[in-house]
């Protein structure tokens, strides 16, 4: 339709061009025989003026002349004279008029021959009356020679006058018949050219207006498109559509309804209206209304999966918002389906206040983007999906992360643990490691002393208080059950008596195991409610934390009963098993450390190596257990008598061996007194049997003075104490005396 109005339009301005062609073709050649015509007649007319001309001139002459002669006053003779030239003039001039006239050629030069003859006679007749006075010109002019002449020209003139006259009505007349026949053609033609004209232009506004139909289509749905482009959700986009399809279709109120599928009914989800007018009323109603299947407007488009338009709602018998529409003035209406291929999604109606036609374009465009907003529809359902997919995934990754991650801390704190020498080490290593592994939590480690009795903290982290820092035994479920023990909340069954429960507080213990004996508890809480709440369900979190804790006291447990071991197995290498004290092996690693650590902070180091006097009497007279209490008893006697940082070692047999780091010799010297004077007090009692008073003998040497290496200073230390001996026992001898004694 639309091409052969396009068509229609180029046929029609072609005729046009061709009819005003024609015309400007039949207006050029008319205008060219009128200016031929004009020419002629303008030619006629300056020949029959010259002719008049002549003929008055002529007259002029003879009357010059005639006053000559009467008079004989030369004066009479300037205008004759004048009259004589200008009548050569004139015949010169219509000479010249009838060169495209050969009729006109052969009787011009009769006439001007004529006109010279009577010329001449006038010359005669003035020179006679120069010379012969007056009656002798007068006898000339009364002779007809003279008139007749003048006689023969003037009906010559009014001859050739005549038939100028003639042609030059046969000129105009053809010259008007010209321009008159131009002027019915160029009328026609001009009559032709407007209704060619006229049609092109009808035909151009209907195109004009089916175009602008078009386009206000293509805006529609462009602004379709665009508000779905530009909109997050599927509610968003509906009200943009709506507010767009109005404006751009000029509708008064737009509506979209969704389909509840429980109650298999419709239900209004948005609306907008127009600035013209509140339609409060006919929304009210809406709202208010459910539309089943066939029902009003949009249940009608549900049921029939078409678009529908209505062009008076108020006289529409199966419309039930009609007394609403007809209170706002709603007059007609159109409706179309939102559709995912042959499923209905939902409704849009839209509302006008005054009367509209039925438009098969607005229906069309009305089914297109219902179908955009299906496939938006659909599209929203499936990032909806997606997006519920990678909300999954990314908790799947993150878990797996976070197991990465655990595992990791796991790894790195089982081999920190395997690094410890001590267990003061290793809770250090412990309560670092705890915020890491569990974070947003408190928590700390409990062992159990080795009277299995009490359990008491050895690392904690995190910033809500424990309950008790030691606690017994029984007064933890999970040491009683020998499993982990998770409560919530200060009304939970089974709460442990080591902790203040309360709401909004979850606790966790752990039993930490090794080859079936307990060691102590893993201990753990976090507040449930929190502004920084980890990711999962209050269960997956409990869930999470159990098993991490589970495999945090398993690893936990194993480390420290190993350490334990090694610590067993460490301590039976460098110590004596009878005095506790450590051995000559433990001394031999520890004094060339302790002399190069005194060296590097040039600080002095004091020795003191002793003797039990006459211990062999001991075993001689009450046996080697006496003699063995005896060295117990000064073990403990040693061990109540150094610092700290002193290191105390049975050195072999009844010797024995301090090393004081820090202690310059005076120092030393004093504490060595102290032990012999304090030993004296030492009561030994074997069997019920007291085994008397025990004497010491010590030597004293200090670092660097009595000896720059171990071997120097062990040296200079044993002959302080030989020197003792020899000297009485029961005493102390410093290096220096030696040197003195020496």
């Amino acid at each position: 339709m639309r091409g052969s109005i396009e068509k229609l339009i180029q046929a029609g301005f072609a005729l046009a061009i061709v009819v005003v062609a024609v015309i400007a073709f039949i207006a050029i050649q008319t205008t060219r025989k009128l200016i031929d015509d004009n020419y002629w007649v303008n030619h006629s007319e300056e020949i029959l003026v010259e002719l008049n001309s002549t003929l008055s001139t002529l007259v002029e002459a003879e009357t010059g002349q005639r006053g000559y002669v009467i008079t004989g006053d030369e004066q009479f003779l300037a205008p004759y004279e004048a009259a004589a030239t200008e009548i050569q003039d004139h015949v010169a001039r219509l000479q010249r008029l009838a060169e495209d006239n050969p009729s006109k050629q052969l009787q011009i030069p009769v006439l001007a021959r004529k006109i010279k003859e009577k010329m001449d006679f006038n010359e005669v007749v003035i020179e006679t009356r120069k010379a012969k006075g007056f009656e002798a010109a007068s006898l000339l002019i009364s002779s007809k020679k003279g008139r007749g002449e003048m006689d023969d020209l003037r009906r010559m003139i009014a001859d050739m006058s005549k038939l100028e006259i003639e042609l030059l009505r046969v000129r105009t007349d053809a010259s008007e018949h010209t321009a008159s026949k131009a002027m019915i053609t160029m009328f026609a033609l001009a009559l032709l050219t407007v209704v060619l004209v006229s049609t092109a232009y009808s035909l151009m506004r209907r195109d004009v207006r089916e175009r602008k139909r078009i386009e206000q289509g293509i805006s529609a749905q462009y602004a379709a498109a665009r508000a779905l482009a530009e909109s997050a959700t599927l509610k968003v986009a509906t009200r943009s559509i709506l507010k767009a399809l109005g404006e751009s279709q000029d509708w008064d109120l737009g509506a979209y309804w969704t389909i509840d599928k429980d109650a298999d009914v419709l239900r209004l989800a948005e609306s907008w209206q127009s600035v013209n007018g509140p339609l409060a009323a006919f929304d009210t109603a809406s709202r208010q209304m459910t539309m089943a299947r066939g029902v009003g407007l949009p249940g009608r488009v549900w049921a029939s999966g078409q678009p529908l338009w209505i062009p008076e709602v108020t006289q529409d018998p199966n419309f039930p918002r009609a007394a609403a529409a007809a209170q706002n003035g709603i007059r007609a209406a159109l409706g179309f389906p939102v559709t995912l291929g042959t499923e209905v999604l939902g409704v849009m109606e839209f509302f006008s206040r005054r009367a509209r036609n039925l438009d098969d374009l607005i229906l069309k465009t009305g089914s297109a983007i219902g179908s955009q907003v299906g496939q938006f529809a659909d599209r929203m359902r499936g990032e909806e999906d997606l997006k519920e997919a990678n909300d999954k995934l990314s908790i799947w990754v993150q878990d797996l992360e976070r197991r990465k991650r655990e595992i990791t801390l796991l790894s790195q704190l089982g081999g920190d643990l395997q690094s410890c020498l001590f267990f003061g080490e290793a809770y250090k290593v412990l309560a670092q490691y705890g915020l890491d592994l569990f974070p947003a939590t408190s928590g700390g480690v409990f062992m159990i002393a080795s009277s299995r009795e009490a359990v008491h903290a050895v690392a904690q982290w995190g910033e809500t208080p424990f309950g008790g820092q030691v606690f017994g035994v029984e007064d933890c479920w999970a040491l009683r059950t020998g499993r982990p023990n998770y409560i919530e909340g200060e009304k939970s069954a089974g709460t442990c008596r080591h902790i203040t429960a309360e709401e909004g507080v979850a606790y966790l213990c752990v039993p930490m195991l090794a080859q079936g004996e307990s060691l102590g508890i893993l201990h753990l809480h976090w507040r449930t409610i929190t502004p920084t709440r980890p990711h999962g369900t209050p269960e997956q979190i409990k869930l999470s934390r159990l098993q991490l804790a589970s495999a945090v006291g398993e690893h936990v447990g194993l480390a420290l009963a190993n350490l334990n071991l090694r610590e067993t197995l460490r301590s039976q290498s460098i110590r004596d098993p009878l005095t506790n004290l450590f051995n000559r092996r433990y001394l031999e690693e520890s004094m060339p450390r302790e002399l190069l650590r005194a060296s590097r902070n040039r600080k002095p180091l004091g020795a003191i190596m002793l003797d039990i006097d006459h211990f062999k009497r001991y075993n001689d007279t009450f046996g080697h257990e006496a003699g063995d209490a005896v060295l117990r008893e000064l073990g403990k006697h040693l061990r109540s008598n150094i610092r700290g940082e002193d290191i105390a070692c049975r050195f072999g047999g009844e010797e024995f061996m301090l090393i004081m780091p820090d202690a310059n010799l005076e120092a030393t010297q004093k504490r060595a007194e102290k032990i012999c004077r304090d030993a004296k007090a030492i009561v030994v009692v074997h069997h019920g049997q007291s085994l008397g008073t025990i004497t010491l003998s010590l030597g004293v040497a200090e670092f660097p003075d009595h000896g720059a290496t171990a071997e120097m200073l062990l040296a200079s230390v044993d002959k302080a104490l030989y020197m003792a001996k020899e000297q009485g026992r029961n005493q102390v001898v410093v290096s220096r005396q030696i040197s003195e004694t020496a």
